[in-house]
Formats: structure tokens, sequence, C-alpha cells
């Protein structure tokens, strides 16, 4: 019997959820590892997103499903 394949979604985060993540670092003092642990991310992804946030500011996480600056970058 095969077993069937089960596509994942990618899940999505607001621009809005991803600023709060970046705050519990940066302004509580909470380590990646802990907020990430807290928000059911990794800390790769909590990093990545103040990466983007300190070197784009107000235009970091432009919308949903489009390519931030930094992403164009590497492409």
């Amino acid at each position: 019997m095969e077993k069937l394949k089960v596509k994942r979604r990618r899940k999505r985060y607001s621009a809005e959820y991803k600023k709060a993540a970046v705050e519990l670092v940066t302004v509580t003092g909470q380590s990646a590892a802990e907020a990430a642990r807290s928000l059911g991310v990794t800390s790769q992804t909590i990093k990545r997103w103040i990466d983007e946030l300190t070197k784009l500011g107000e235009k970091a996480f432009p919308g949903n499903g489009v390519r931030g600056v930094l992403d164009n970058e590497l492409v």
C-alpha cells in the first residue's frame, strides 16, 4: 500500500506579528531561542526577522507573499 504525501503549507505571519516577535528580543531582552520557543518558530526565523527589520525599517515585511528587498538580493 502506498503512502500519500501530504503537502504542507508554509505558515505566513503578518508584519505586526513579526514586529512583535522582534520586540520580544530587542525590547524585553529575551534571547532569540527563548522568543522562538514561545512563539513556535525557529530561532533562525526570529534572527532573520530582526535582520530584515534592522536593515529595512518600515519597508520590512512588505506583505502577503511579496518578496522583501533582502530576498531579491539573494536571487
